[in-house]
């Protein structure tokens, strides 16, 4: 697109984008993200600027996506997807993933996509707002409940950062709920260990 006879740039169209969403616009805002991605040459496996720009540009865009009035979730987790190719160590792109995978119902894959983020960003006041959101959806709010003790200990046995001995506590809570004392196979009472060949 030409302004007063100059070409412009990706920085101007992505300029243009942030303007267009402030406003509101996200259409205007999914179509200025579109042409400064056309004006970049990035390649597969490049780490460069234009890389940085481009993944931005792919998270934009999914961001755009979810916020249409009539949202396109599956748009949004392909932007988010070529964002994570794009930079697969960035909060964001794993973030935008899940939130992707949210609009689209597949709250599994959202935990899983936040609980990455997290670990490249433990201290990500958004990301673990998000993941403390979705883990009420799925395991309900009340912190006693059985389910919310799952969700919990699934959460802290993502937590890769955690202490050796919270890590463990996480395991055998998560035991403890999901095969309480008592219960076994119909044979013979016994949990047999998948590990072991015997």
């Amino acid at each position: 697109r030409e302004v007063d006879g100059e070409i412009e740039t990706a920085a101007a169209l992505h300029q243009r984008g942030n303007d267009a969403f402030g406003r509101g616009d996200h259409r205007e805002a999914l179509r200025q993200y579109a042409a400064a991605l056309a004006k970049l040459e990035v390649r597969p496996g490049s780490q460069g600027a234009e890389a940085k720009r481009a993944a931005t540009l792919r998270s934009n865009r999914a961001l755009c996506c979810l916020k249409l009035d009539k949202p396109m979730p599956e748009i949004a987790l392909q932007e988010a997807e070529k964002c994570q190719e794009l930079r697969p160590d960035w909060p964001k792109a794993h973030y935008r993933k899940a939130s992707a995978f949210e609009a689209l119902g597949r709250l599994g894959d959202a935990r899983l996509a936040l609980c990455y983020a997290r670990r490249l960003a433990p201290m990500d006041l958004e990301v673990n707002q998000a993941l403390e959101a979705l883990r009420a959806r799925l395991f309900g709010s009340d912190a006693y409940s059985a389910a919310a003790r799952v969700g919990a200990a699934l959460d802290s046995l993502e937590d890769f950062e955690a202490a050796p001995e919270d890590t463990r506590d996480a395991a055998a809570e998560l035991k403890a709920l999901l095969l309480p004392s008592g219960s076994g196979d119909a044979a013979g009472g016994e949990v047999i260990d998948p590990v072991d060949p015997a």
